[in-house]
């Protein structure tokens, strides 16, 4: 019958298949004989994905943090008229995403381990 045909991952990592990316540098080769999780090419490149998933969230958290916080300081300092917020506007903001953010959290999360990351990215 013959054998299936690779799938993208096996192919991308296949040392054997012409044209293929290996994700082994030199640094993880070193590490692979200390450590031998990083023996295999296909661990490489998943802890290399969540190491920029993990930079990427925390840079998207920082910058979300600043704005906020940047916001309420000049809402604090008298540029309440320039920000046009009337009333308690701005601590309806910070309630909405916070409710938002607390009940998308949960779901999110049981999604995440339920579905592939590549059907919901």
């Amino acid at each position: 019958m013959g054998n299936p045909a690779p799938t993208v991952l096996e192919t991308s990592l296949s040392p054997d298949v012409p044209g293929s990316v290996q994700p082994q540098t030199a640094f993880f080769k070193a590490v692979g004989r200390v450590i031998p999780y990083f023996r295999n090419p296909k661990n490489v490149l998943i802890f290399k994905l969540d190491i920029m998933l993990i930079a990427w969230l925390f840079l998207a958290g920082l910058m979300k943090e600043m704005d906020q916080s940047a916001t309420t300081q000049a809402y604090v300092s008298g540029m309440r008229e320039d920000l046009n917020l009337r009333g308690n506007e701005l601590v309806q903001f910070n309630t909405f995403f916070s409710i938002g953010y607390a009940l998308g959290l949960v779901p999110g999360q049981l999604i995440q381990t339920r579905v592939s990351a590549s059907s919901v990215f």
